[in-house]
């Protein structure tokens, strides 16, 4: 089954919803926050793992374009959409 890109905020919402309920996510998986978030030392890393690793299918900007997604039967994630 292909993924389909939601074509608005409604739409991503009601994937959301679906794969909460899909999975079991409990309501407090709502107010978690990322503790991450302003520590420039992770984020800095998880860059530089990200252009090491995951870029060579991703692509350095995360749309699914990197160098080897051409010899994937599977196109890579677009990192930069919603889904």
């Amino acid at each position: 089954m292909k993924a389909q890109t939601p074509k608005s905020s409604s739409d991503v919402q009601q994937r959301i919803a679906d794969m909460k309920q899909k999975w079991g996510t409990p309501a407090s998986a709502d107010t978690v926050k990322n503790p991450f978030a302003h520590n420039s030392a992770v984020t800095d890393s998880g860059k530089i793992i990200y252009q090491h690793i995951c870029s060579v299918c991703h692509g350095s900007g995360g749309k699914g374009d990197g160098v080897a997604a051409a010899g994937l039967d599977v196109r890579p994630a677009d990192h930069t959409s919603a889904f």
